[in-house]
């Protein structure tokens, strides 16, 4: 085989394409006036079309993969479908009930279902720690006050939504559109926002005004410092583990460095919200507070791309699951209430009929059932 010959013809045809292609732009661009990249630049439906194509890293776009599913997956298959028996239309509407409970799942779960998922359980995730790990909160449908006890919020909360209905159901909508909307709405943190919103900070009044936004991001500030105050200790103390097993030998002073992170702990956890939030009465916690979270490896960057990362493999295992054992089993349960229920008595006549003859049971088959059935329908005629 001459791999260079047949290299050099891949080239030249595609040379040919090439020239090809940009010889009818220039001519369509010339037709209505200025060149392709102006055309581009001045026709905003073109420049809309190709932002939602655009590739997102090295990820194909939303609209990019729903054409690719819909176009390489459905369509063709439906087609496929209806061709195949053109003489048999209940087998081809069998088929193509079977794609569209099968595949269109399939489609849709790839396209909206983890980014669902991922929203989900970044709120619940937001909820525990007070950390807030999507990018915007959701709209409050309901207040609660823990001072006032669960049967005064219900008949608050209830007299809140009979006086303001539309109100109520428009947040509940928008909360809904925000989760299942694929591209945008409320999205969950990955170590690069989290990174980008919960580090860099100089100054004790950034990290305070970062807590504070917390409250209007849908987390809970309070909540959040508490989160931070236990994940600080944890990572200081697996610091100084670190220094005993891996590092002894690099400090003469390994005794100090380690009661230096001690007390640094001790001022962390002893330091009261409404002082940290207050900037009052710290005794050098703050700049502690500063010094680690000015770093991009801190323990809030931590907790909102760590936490939500293990969620998110959860929501990733649950719809793969789904993908390669519940939707299998569901279809299977679907051919039994088509063979064994809706045709129980002619199976059972066809078998018995066939039992008579001693023929196989392979020939009281009826001829509808398509291959790939054969051995869920023989498991009926046992």
């Amino acid at each position: 085989m001459n791999i260079s010959g047949i290299t050099s013809r891949v080239s030249k045809y595609a040379n040919k394409a090439k020239d090809f292609v940009g010889v009818n732009l220039d001519k369509f661009a010339n037709k209505v006036g200025g060149t392709v990249d102006n055309v581009l630049e001045n026709d905003k439906f073109s420049k809309k079309v190709l932002k939602a194509y655009q590739p997102v890293g090295s990820n194909n776009s939303f609209l990019g993969l729903a054409t690719i599913m819909l176009t390489g997956a459905i369509i063709p298959r439906v087609i496929t479908a209806s061709k195949r028996n053109p003489n048999d239309k209940e087998a081809t509407k069998d088929e193509i009930q079977e794609i569209l409970f099968r595949d269109v799942q399939t489609v849709g779960i790839i396209l909206f279902a983890l980014k669902i998922l991922n929203t989900i359980v970044s709120a619940g995730a937001t909820a525990k720690t007070g950390i807030p790990m999507t990018n915007k909160a959701f709209q409050k449908v309901f207040t609660f006050v823990k001072e006032d006890g669960i049967i005064k919020n219900l008949k608050k909360n209830a007299s809140d939504f009979i006086k303001y209905p539309k109100e109520k159901f428009s947040k509940i909508g928008k909360n809904i559109l925000d989760i299942i909307h694929p591209t945008g709405g409320n999205i969950a943190m990955d170590k690069i926002s989290a990174i980008a919103t919960y580090s860099n900070f100089k100054t004790p009044e950034e990290v305070i005004a970062c807590f504070k936004q917390m409250d209007k991001q849908g987390g809970n500030s309070k909540r959040a410092y508490k989160t931070f105050q236990k994940a600080y200790e944890k990572k200081c103390l697996q610091q100084i583990d670190d220094l005993k097993k891996n590092c002894a030998f690099k400090f003469s002073n390994l005794e100090s460095k380690i009661n230096e992170i001690l007390n640094s702990v001790d001022r962390v956890k002893n330091l009261d919200y409404n002082d940290f939030i207050n900037n009052k009465n710290t005794n050098g916690a703050i700049d502690d507070i500063v010094n680690h979270i000015k770093d991009s490896d801190n323990v809030l960057v931590d907790k909102a791309s760590g936490v939500t990362g293990w969620l998110r493999m959860g929501a990733l295992v649950l719809e793969c699951a789904y993908l390669g054992f519940g939707l299998p089993a569901l279809n299977q349960k679907r051919l039994e209430k088509k063979y064994l229920k809706n045709n129980k008595q002619e199976n059972l006549d066809t078998f018995v009929q066939a039992q008579v003859l001693e023929t196989p049971k392979e020939s009281a088959i009826p001829k509808g059932v398509k291959p790939q059935e054969v051995k869920l329908f023989n498991k009926f005629l046992k």
